[in-house]
């Protein structure tokens, strides 16, 4: 039986903010489950509760937390406008909104979409109308439609592109700094939060070179961790990582600070490193920033620097070691891909003109 159409909907139990605003703007969502008790039990101690709460909020990374935020708020906001119930929704409403949304949204995000709006009503001990058959085939239909590929993907640095930018950088504290960040960056795939979330702790010099654990990512969400291994430079020895990085630990030692915490820090007004940590978005900025400054020196040619990200510096390694022919499995060693396919899309388009059989017809 379909539900009725309502524009107010009752609150799902705790999961969320009170309204679409608070929604985009607030903190993780806490994730509070209805309690299953029988007849003769009492409810746990709030100490005990308080636990299994933070437990439970810490199923999810805050990233993903957040982008549940935006997701419900969305859906909220479409009902509102469309006077359709939110909470609990109706297989229909959910079919309308991905319909509707198509038309804007990426099959990416359609998905997380559907994802938040089951997170919600299964949190409270209500069953998922994404689960329904209508709601899968019209979401099949829309990624078969819309294609799964990405739209806006980061365009990848390369090896030519990552020395133009370490030969514009200046000998200061920032430049010293970010020669590190980049060329670490590059060699080593991080991604941008693994990057610097890189502390002193991490980091074993070997007499081969550098090893540096990554404690926790995206796709290691129970922290069991990975190494990475990074050999001097031979070829190049101006791009070597692990010399930068030791450059960048005298300069920080000149200063009489502290090899504990994070490696990549803020530099302050007057040039001078600070104790404290980068953000993931100056990764973004120090690519953007060095990239441009290399194209004004007449290092590169000059390129649209829309498309161009902190995972720039990930995408390159994968493209740049695809193009070296690197086999996908030493690849993703050092990337820490989980998801072959994902990684095979980077070798696939690094190896589109490599080895073609158009080149076998003698044409």
């Amino acid at each position: 039986m379909a539900l009725p159409d309502a524009v107010a909907s009752p609150e799902p139990i705790d999961l969320g903010r009170s309204s679409t605003k608070d929604l985009v703007e607030g903190t993780p969502v806490p994730l509070v489950l209805p309690a299953e008790l029988g007849a003769d039990e009492a409810p746990l101690p709030p100490a005990v509760e308080a636990r299994v709460q933070e437990f439970l909020q810490q199923s999810k990374s805050a990233a993903t937390w957040k982008a549940y935020q935006a997701d419900w708020a969305d859906f909220l906001l479409w009902c509102q406008t469309h006077r359709r119930r939110a909470f609990p929704t109706h297989s229909d409403t959910v079919r309308g909104y991905l319909a509707d949304r198509a038309q804007i949204l990426s099959a990416a995000t359609l998905q997380r979409r559907m994802a938040a709006i089951s997170q919600v009503h299964e949190a409270s001990g209500l069953d998922s109308p994404t689960r329904s058959l209508a709601v899968r085939e019209t979401l099949k239909g829309v990624l078969r439609a819309k294609g799964r590929r990405p739209t806006r993907e980061k365009k990848p640095v390369r090896v030519r592109e990552i020395g133009a930018m370490i030969g514009s950088l200046p000998e200061t504290a920032i430049g010293v700094r970010d020669r590190a960040l980049l060329l670490l960056g590059f060699a080593g795939a991080f991604r941008r939060s693994e990057l610097v979330a890189i502390g002193w702790e991490h980091l074993e010099w070997r007499d081969e070179g550098l090893a540096i654990l990554v404690p926790r990512s995206k796709s290691d969400q129970e922290g069991e961790g990975f190494w990475k291994g990074f050999l001097p430079a031979q070829a190049h020895p101006e791009l070597c990582p692990v010399t930068a990085l030791k450059t960048w630990r005298h300069w920080l030692r000149r200063y009489g600070l502290p090899l504990t915490g994070p490696v990549f820090r803020q530099v302050g007004r007057r040039g001078k490193p600070t104790t404290l940590p980068l953000s993931d978005k100056a990764v973004a900025r120090a690519v953007k920033q060095w990239l441009g400054v290399a194209m004004a020196h007449d290092r590169l040619e000059s390129r649209e620097l829309l498309g161009f990200s902190g995972h720039s510096l990930r995408a390159g390694f994968c493209t740049a070691a695809a193009e070296a022919g690197a086999d996908e499995r030493s690849i993703a060693e050092q990337s820490g891909h989980k998801s072959l396919p994902i990684l095979r899309r980077y070798i696939r388009d690094a190896n589109v003109l490599r080895n073609h059989a158009i080149g076998k017809l003698g044409l």
